[in-house]
């Protein structure tokens, strides 16, 4: 394809040992799996498509047992046709309309990720080898997409992403979690996903341009803009925040329809810091969930209201930008650094809109973040469900209504249904 920006980062920035392809092969659409301590059972669901590579990437952080992964590795091979592509790796038939299985085995006999890097690793790993593959002709379409071993994806999954009108960087996939297996852990599911969905719908009451789920299980990026964006941040958790809040500022990331959903599992989990797995494990050990404090105040989605209303208006100094907000928000705001961020706007935004885009630029979804923790830090200024629905006048609603309607909420405004 020989993009500059895919050739820099390729030398500069892919990961070393990624496998070289074999010959005589080419696919329309690309996806990467990480795979640690999955039983060979979700490959029975993989992607129908026609003229698709599935990378799997199997890995474990060190210190943790890889045994799981070996038997992952032995079934997935067995009984197929695979050709070898050095000492670990292997490409694998499947049945039907030119799939194969791209196994890339970073477990077997190996000490394994830096715990530090995790997931995030293993999903960068998998995606440079997309874009190299990419670049040298193998794969066609642009899109790297990237999921999860436990998630469904609706059949139509690639389809989605050949819509001509997508005219974005990065999209994000709608989801929705499968039913729990018991109560307590129905109940900390519906917490958590209101969680999620009651962060990113503040977002959009505040109207915020970096407004949109991360889930890494449900994210599909541009050849380009991911080599832009320098591939996927090595972290043990958080890398899909990370990489679409650095995807954002080269253009706006779409959200799909629901008809695209992905269907994620519930299960628990302990592979990463905190997510799905986390966050129901946790909720479903509290004795009172509904008293455990997870939710941001509202103030906090009002403040930053104010704040983005500011900027749309046209402010270009703290006073200005600041104005009618809390001593705390605007205690926030320096600590954030803006006096800094605002000379360098100045500097760099000779006229009201090229300020305006600056200024997002550097306040963005990360800064973002911090400023509500600077409002309600995660320790002390968090509400309980209780305390969430009194102040939200949302008290006639349970947990399971409130996330349902949280999460209509957010796709009937980022949808383009």
């Amino acid at each position: 394809m020989m993009q500059k920006s895919i050739q820099q980062y390729l030398s500069r920035h892919a990961e070393l040992g990624l496998p070289d392809p074999p010959g005589q092969h080419q696919w329309q659409w690309v996806l990467c799996i990480p795979c640690f301590d999955e039983s060979p059972e979700f490959t029975d669901h993989l992607p129908q498509t026609p003229n698709t590579l599935i990378i799997l990437l199997v890995n474990h952080p060190q210190g943790r047992s890889s045994d799981t992964n070996t038997r992952l590795v032995e079934s997935v091979s067995h009984g197929r046709t695979c050709a070898r592509l050095g000492l670990y790796d292997q490409l694998i038939t499947l049945e039907k309309g030119n799939r194969h299985i791209l196994l890339v085995d970073r477990s077997t006999n190996q000490t394994g990720f830096n715990p530090k890097h995790g997931v995030g690793l293993a999903r960068k790993f998998a995606a440079d080898i997309a874009l190299k593959w990419y670049d040298l002709g193998l794969i066609q379409n642009d899109w790297i997409a990237m999921t999860d071993a436990d998630a469904s994806l609706p059949e139509h999954y690639f389809k989605t992403l050949s819509a001509a009108s997508i005219e974005t960087p990065a999209v994000v996939y709608p989801f929705s979690h499968s039913q729990a297996d018991t109560p307590e852990e129905q109940l900390a599911l519906a917490l958590y996903e209101l969680k999620l969905h009651h962060y990113v719908a503040g977002l959009i009451q505040a109207r915020s341009p970096y407004a949109h789920h991360s889930i890494g299980s449900c994210i599909a990026i541009r050849a380009k803009a991911y080599a832009q964006v320098r591939g996927m941040p090595k972290r043990a958790a958080g890398e899909d925040f990370y990489l679409l809040n650095k995807a954002n500022k080269l253009g706006k990331i779409r959200t799909l329809g629901l008809e695209s959903t992905i269907i994620l599992s519930s299960r628990r989990s302990n592979r990463t810091p905190f997510g799905t797995g986390q966050g129901v494990s946790k909720l479903s050990d509290q004795t009172a969930p509904l008293k455990t404090k997870v939710f941001y105040p509202p103030h906090v989605f009002q403040s930053l209201n104010c704040l983005v209303g500011k900027i749309a208006a046209g402010g270009q100094t703290l006073d200005a930008l600041t104005e009618g907000l809390s001593h705390e928000a605007r205690a926030a705001l320096v600590s954030l650094g803006i006096e800094a961020a605002l000379t360098h706007c100045r500097t760099h935004g000779p006229t009201p809109q090229k300020f305006q885009r600056q200024l997002h630029q550097w306040f963005d979804g990360f800064k973002t973040l911090k400023f509500i923790h600077h409002l309600a830090p995660p320790k002390t200024g968090l509400l309980s469900f209780e305390e969430w629905a009194v102040q939200s006048s949302s008290t006639e609603l349970c947990p399971f209504e409130a996330s349902r309607k949280m999460r209509d909420y957010c796709y009937q405004n980022l949808t383009d249904d």
